[in-house]
């Protein structure tokens, strides 16, 4: 299902509070590609792009498959609760009478929402609470270590499922009380002051070039991306790569927006609250009565057009430079219809 937006301040309806109407893009030191964007290096360090931490797993990228190793990480194992609902004890393994958890022998995403089979029963939605997440890592071949994750919170909202994930707390340092930490990194949006959460949704078939931006089709894969980053906004901004309008090509381009990556090379011009608004050539979103300069017009490779950088102050139109030549400026009364293969319009609040 579309959920169809009228952005004001970037995407301000209810489900999206949580969401917050900023494009930013910083993350802990370990997320790839982490930190501040003014902290962007400019010899190879790779993207701007925090995204789901599986522990010490630097992107959200599991395979179906438990016994493929993919970036030296494999999704060893997935197990969920048994009922204890005598009256739903009909949908659940038999092997539950002797047991409170029983495994997965296959999981998978469809249009966000996680599902899984075992002993010829298939379970999806809320059967996902409590969830316990093998992660096995490796290196050169071998495993070397394993993190269990556990889905401590399931919520479901017209079009969206939310999982929020939680490992092991480690730290020495921090409060001896908290068994747990969330996998997805919490953050405070400055404009709207509200918590963008530490929910997560899964993304089928989807895996992301660490050094590009581009975010390519891979069947037997999870993407598990936080609402807090780039790829779970523009999931949650209505922008699905299993939507077939979207697809996956325009699904990139709605993250370089996100994280005004107008070069379309991954690097990011924007950091946390920088306010937009955002319209589409699918009509997903629209402008308020008052949108404000018009910041680019979006194509396949970033920005068709820039006119007014999105983080004033600190960047203006001369600043900006993809291998060192200029972007198009955007021309006077520029829409969607000016620029061949232009697909999003966003501009200032």
């Amino acid at each position: 299902m579309k959920t169809f937006i009228n952005s004001n301040n970037l995407l301000a309806m209810a489900l999206m509070s949580v969401a917050a109407a900023t494009g930013c893009d910083t993350g802990d030191d370990a997320d790839f590609g982490a930190g501040d964007v003014t902290e962007r290096c400019t010899n190879g360090c790779g993207i701007k792009l925090n995204t789901f931490l599986f522990g010490k797993l630097e992107a959200g990228e599991l395979a179906r498959d438990f016994t493929e190793i993919y970036n030296d990480t494999r999704l060893a194992e997935v197990r969920l609760l048994c009922t204890k609902d005598g009256k739903q004890a009909w949908r659940f393994p038999k092997s539950c009478k002797e047991k409170p958890t029983f495994k997965l022998e296959e999981v998978w995403s469809d249009r966000g929402e996680l599902k899984g089979k075992a002993e010829g029963l298939e379970f999806g939605r809320a059967d996902f609470l409590k969830s316990e997440w093998d992660i096995a890592f490796y290196e050169n071949g071998q495993q070397n270590d394993q993190v269990t994750l556990t889905v401590n919170k399931y919520e479901e909202q017209p079009g969206f499922h939310f999982y929020t994930f939680d490992y092991p707390n480690t730290d020495q340092s921090g409060p001896k009380d908290t068994l747990t930490v969330p996998a997805c990194k919490e953050t405070l949006d400055p404009v709207t002051g509200q918590y963008v959460g530490t929910k997560a949704v899964a993304i089928e078939d989807i895996v992301v070039d660490t050094t590009t931006g581009v975010i390519d089709r891979k069947k037997g894969m999870i993407y598990i991306a936080c609402v807090s980053a780039a790829v779970g906004k523009a999931t949650l901004w209505g922008f699905t790569p299993y939507d077939a309008q979207v697809d996956v090509e325009n699904f990139t381009t709605a993250v370089r927006v996100v994280r005004a990556d107008y070069c379309g090379d991954g690097d990011s011009w924007t950091t946390v609250g920088n306010a937009l608004q955002l319209a589409d050539k699918w009509g997903y979103s629209s402008f308020n009565n008052n949108p404000g300069p018009t910041e680019a017009l979006w194509g396949e490779h970033g920005a068709a057009c820039l006119g007014t950088p999105r983080w004033q102050g600190t960047y203006s139109y001369s600043d900006v430079t993809c291998n060192g030549n200029k972007i198009e400026p955007c021309k006077v009364g520029a829409d969607l219809g000016t620029y061949e293969g232009t697909k999003f319009w966003s501009t200032l609040p």
